[in-house]
């Protein structure tokens, strides 16, 4: 409108490298609160040591039901959604750039450096830098 030549746009499309699907946006049967609260417990305990057997006692009923409870409604294993947590954080803690491999392998739960990088690379998770 002023007279002057419009700047020619260019569309730019940046393909995202990850999606992360917040936890407050995941839904659950509100029926099974003992699930909500175990994974809460993951969420915030994973790289403290957890098991999944800790996990089960927080159920009302024996670790065989719990496990059974857990994946009718997450769709994984308490120990695979405890090892999805751990790696999830040392992902975050690679990306971030900050800390010793040995250290983040150390903070997330696992002996070395190596049995993490195995873990990563085997379900191709590993930060590219």
């Amino acid at each position: 409108m002023s007279g002057k030549k419009p700047v020619r746009m260019v569309d730019v499309t940046i393909k995202p490298s990850r999606i992360v699907r917040r936890q407050s946006t995941m839904r659950f049967e509100a029926s099974d609160a003992e699930v909500i609260k175990a994974l809460e417990t993951i969420r915030l305990k994973a790289c403290e040591g957890l098991t999944a057997a800790q996990v089960a006692k927080g159920f009302s009923c024996g670790r065989r039901m719990a496990e059974k409870r857990f994946r009718g409604v997450v769709g994984k294993s308490i120990l695979a959604v405890i090892i999805d947590a751990r790696l999830e954080k040392a992902r975050e803690l690679l990306a971030a750039g900050n800390l010793k491999q040995s250290a983040i392998a150390n903070l997330c739960g696992y002996s070395s450096w190596m049995s993490l990088y195995a873990r990563l690379r085997e379900r191709r998770m590993l930060v590219s830098s």
